[in-house]
């Protein structure tokens, strides 16, 4: 079995860290990773997330929590009339993809080419990114392997 985010941890460590047994304890886990890693739920909804995914998308620890995947990584499309997972951009996204395919197959997806196009405070910035994923029980864990910036434009408004 392929373990793209979880590399070394077994399957019977994984249930023992599993997000419903001890949220903490997955938490910790997660922590000692050097990569940002969200969990995110069958709705495509943030679970929890490591203090690398913390920092790479800003906020307190706990801010993302709730929040559709869209809305977490800041995606200028996430703003449009219906949300995340509801404009005609969704269809293509490749993060939305990799996380929803692998809730319905429970295949792993390793370093996934996305390209996105994020809000920030000077603009849009549109990167690079190289996704993977994993189930773990009822949730997928999504790995941010790279993020590299393409271009930036200014907003016009």
């Amino acid at each position: 079995m392929s373990r793209p985010v979880l590399r070394g941890v077994c399957p019977q460590c994984s249930r023992l860290l599993s997000v419903d047994a001890a949220p903490m304890s997955l938490s910790d886990y997660l922590d000692q990773l050097d990569v940002p890693v969200l969990v995110m739920k069958d709705d495509v909804r943030v679970a929890g997330y490591n203090e690398a995914a913390r920092a790479l998308l800003g906020g307190q620890r706990g801010d993302l929590v709730g929040l559709l995947g869209g809305d977490a990584l800041s995606c200028e499309f996430a703003r449009l009339p219906g949300g995340c997972g509801k404009t005609e951009h969704c269809k293509g996204c490749a993060v939305r993809h990799a996380v929803t395919a692998t809730q319905e197959t429970g295949a792993s997806m390793v370093k996934i080419p996305a390209y996105h196009r994020r809000r920030t405070p000077n603009g849009t910035e549109e990167v690079r990114l190289l996704v993977s994923t994993e189930r773990m029980g009822r949730f997928v864990l999504l790995r941010i392997d790279e993020v590299t910036p393409a271009h930036r434009r200014k907003e016009t408004t």
